[in-house]
């Protein structure tokens, strides 16, 4: 016996943008589309609006708080226990008021999982500022998934970073909190209440980059995630993550990712 798929009425609307720009040849968004919801229909809305969330939330919480990374099956049902946008209301500025509150409660859920609260608040401050800078619905959802995979893998990097001391740990989740800031190892060494010279020889040991390596990395890793989900330009990410110049961030981009800058937003930037 066949079964027909459940999808989201989101997931549907982005395959309707596609198929209408396939047919046409002409370019809309998400947010050009109305939901006519059946008055009888809003009422089992409301109903499901008010229960099943709250048990997604649980599980979608739950994923966070354990780093666990077995996370899409119930990042999928919380897609499906939606029926759309409520009637009445304008859907970008309720979609992002939503996502703000998920926001908050991941930062606070990461934090319970072991994510220093510097970081996760700071993370929390980011995205929302992405999001309230999103003009179409899809914009909003994939900065949504972003944040949610994004908290996860780093409490999970906390809880598998075996052999790796409370002081170093600390200095990572600084150099994440401040990755688009100039960070020293003076700075760092302040922090952890070791030497510039011990720190140096310690970080190394247990992570296996210098502090200056690590600090590059993690200026990379967030570049990719800019390259991928915004529309800013390569000079802009570059000044935004404390670049010399464009051309220095470039190289050090395309030694770690073996592509320039452009070719991998081409290669990977999300269809809205």
């Amino acid at each position: 016996m066949s079964v027909i798929p459940v999808i989201s009425t989101m997931n549907f609307f982005q395959f309707t943008v596609l198929l209408h720009r396939y047919m046409t040849g002409e370019t809309v968004s998400v947010s050009d589309f109305v939901y006519n919801m059946p008055q009888e229909q809003k009422w089992e809305y409301e109903d499901r609006q008010a229960h099943s969330p709250l048990i997604n939330e649980h599980e979608l919480l739950d994923r966070v708080q354990n780093g666990n990374l077995d996370y899409r099956g119930a990042l999928t049902a919380a897609g499906t226990g939606s029926l759309g946008i409520r009637a009445g209301i304008d859907p970008i500025r309720q979609a992002k008021y939503s996502v703000v509150a998920f926001i908050t409660l991941c930062a606070r859920a990461a934090i319970e999982g072991g994510l220093s609260s510097d970081v996760a608040y700071t993370l929390s401050d980011t995205y929302t500022e992405t999001v309230d800078a999103c003009q179409s619905i899809s914009e909003i959802a994939a900065v949504s998934h972003t944040m949610y995979e994004d908290y996860i893998r780093r409490v999970h990097r906390v809880k598998t970073a075996a052999g790796i001391s409370r002081p170093i740990q600390a200095c990572r989740d600084y150099i994440e909190a401040h990755v688009a800031g100039s960070v020293t190892v003076e700075e760092l060494a302040e922090r952890s209440g070791y030497t510039p010279y011990y720190l140096t020889k310690l970080f190394k040991a247990e992570t296996g980059y210098s502090v200056k390596e690590y600090i590059l990395r993690a200026k990379v890793r967030e570049a990719k995630k800019l390259l991928v989900n915004t529309d800013l330009t390569v000079l802009e990410i570059s000044e935004r993550l404390g670049f010399s110049t464009q051309s220095y961030f470039s190289h050090q981009f395309e030694r770690a990712e073996g592509l320039p800058p452009t070719k991998f937003r081409q290669k990977n930037q999300k269809v809205n």
